[in-house]
């Protein structure tokens, strides 16, 4: 792999890692807000709201969350690219077609914000009323998701060595 293309992967995983590493700290926040001000901001709800129901509802968009992220990533992933490695990451060719470094990007951007999302269901469920176990549960199931989808060096080298 010529040097150039190796400084360009290196400044595309800086850039991939500061967003992943900003994710992962979002989650962190969730848990600080909850345990310092969550007594103070939950809004339980009446009897009659179907708290499970609903939790259980996001559960079941949590799992359909991070299957999409999956089959997202490899359908963007598996589209060809005819771009050499002299365009910048973030524009397109001049053919118009966007090099593998934004494809990449872009791809491990989709992937983690449905892995967030799942973090964001049990934020919302929290605040409904829901327990500090359901909370952890789905960041726990977040972190996990964005712990595999993110940014990996053979990745963008193996997808610039096949293009």
């Amino acid at each position: 792999m010529e040097t150039s293309q190796k400084g360009t992967i290196d400044k595309m995983l800086l850039v991939m890692w500061i967003i992943w590493a900003a994710m992962m700290g979002s989650l962190v926040i969730y848990i600080v807000i909850c345990n310092l001000f969550g007594n103070q901001i939950r809004q339980p709800v009446g009897p009659d709201f179907p708290l499970a129901l609903l939790r259980n509802i996001f559960f079941g968009v949590s799992i359909v969350a991070l299957i999409a992220a999956h089959f997202i990533r490899k359908f963007i992933l598996s589209k060809r690219s005819d771009t050499s490695g002299s365009v910048s990451p973030f524009q397109p060719s001049p053919q118009g077609q966007v090099n593998i470094y934004g494809k990449y990007l872009s791809a491990m951007i989709i992937s983690l914000a449905l892995c967030e999302s799942i973090g964001v269901y049990g934020l919302a469920l929290f605040f409904l009323g829901s327990s500090f176990q359901t909370l952890y549960s789905f960041l726990l199931v977040s972190a996990v998701g964005m712990f595999y989808y993110r940014p990996k060096r053979e990745e963008i080298e193996a997808l610039s060595r096949a293009h």
